[in-house]
């Protein structure tokens, strides 16, 4: 298994425009915040520069991006393990990924 930790993110939003959500590791933490927020729309996830990935959210409530941000804030704080390709074939229908609370 390999772990993961989510150490930093940038939400901006400018006088006019869409919030930019900015995140690493956007091919492990992408779906989490769209299983977390399944009608937040978004422009889709786009390869950034230094290993980060972004994308522009449509229409967002003040509500909304105040949840987003907690769940951004609590997976800066969590742990996160996945699994290595040569788990897979043993964990594939039995795990998708682990969250560890404390280490």
């Amino acid at each position: 298994m390999s772990r993961v930790t989510l150490q930093w993110f940038e939400l901006n939003k400018e006088t006019g425009k869409d919030p930019c959500l900015k995140i690493p590791i956007a091919d492990f933490y992408g779906p989490v915040i769209d299983r977390a927020f399944p009608s937040l729309g978004h422009i889709g996830w786009r390869q950034g520069t230094h290993g980060a990935s972004y994308t522009y959210i449509k229409r967002i409530t003040p509500e909304t991006n105040d949840q987003l941000v907690d769940l951004l804030e609590l997976l800066h704080q969590i742990l996160a393990l996945t699994i290595t390709r040569h788990l897979e074939p043993h964990f594939h229908s039995e795990l998708d990924e682990i969250y560890a609370l404390s280490l």
